[in-house]
């Protein structure tokens, strides 16, 4: 749907009940429901999108593929998967936040992995070391940009939210900032970009998917 991540199914339930409840006057359960329909609407609602065509970032620019809260910046991180010499930044994405998860450049996806383990809580001061990611329950995206470039997303389930629900697969492109997928109620989004990028954001600052720039690679700013 355009303007919800609720699917058609779940939506024609909500308004059939609302239409049942209307017709047999039960106003007390109608309100209810009504209230509980918006609540899901809320929760669940679409924003609108900016792709390259229409962004005002530069498009050597990588931006961020989640809304939230970066909690930090590291250097020079190995990963198992994406390489070694990373740059890591960990973004918690909130409650309230919109769950859209976004390209943060225009690729292709090379991988998509799955990894069973236990949850993480995205407000933990404390960060995830190398060896404690390996037993957490994620899944791990990896995109090619058109000039080789690589970035790493790995997201990460959160006690109080749902597990991700990635759109993509293998083989898929998109522009930067076209959706692929979503994160009911949040969690932990790892992203690692090549040494050659620079980061342009800390820990504290605030992201918005397929808006705010992340990094740019070395020596270009345009």
């Amino acid at each position: 749907m355009k303007f919800s991540y609720l699917s058609r199914g779940i939506l024609f339930i909500l308004v059939f009940f609302l239409a049942l409840t209307w017709f047999l006057q039960k106003n007390t359960i109608f309100l209810t429901f009504l209230f509980f329909s918006l609540l899901l609407f809320f929760f669940f609602r679409k924003a609108s999108l900016r792709v390259d065509s229409d962004s005002e970032v530069p498009n050597s620019f990588i931006v961020a593929p989640t809304n939230g809260v970066v909690y930090s910046v590291k250097k020079n991180v190995d990963h198992n998967i994406f390489g070694k010499g990373l740059s890591e930044v960990r973004v918690s994405s909130m409650w309230l936040n919109e769950f859209g998860l976004g390209f943060p450049l225009e690729g292709e996806v090379r991988g998509l992995k799955s990894r069973e383990g236990k949850s993480f809580f995205r407000l933990f001061k404390k960060g995830l070391e190398s060896d404690e990611k390996l037993h957490v329950h994620a899944k791990l995206l990896e995109i090619e940009g058109k000039c080789g470039q690589e970035v790493g997303l790995e997201f990460i389930k959160c006690e109080l939210g749902f597990d991700v629900d990635l759109w993509v697969k293998p083989g898929d492109r998109g522009k930067r900032a076209a959706r692929f997928g979503y994160f009911p109620f949040g969690g932990t989004v790892l992203i690692y970009l090549p040494p050659h990028f620079d980061v342009l954001i800390s820990q504290g600052d605030r992201c918005i998917q397929g808006s705010t720039p992340i990094a740019v690679q070395l020596g270009r700013n345009h």
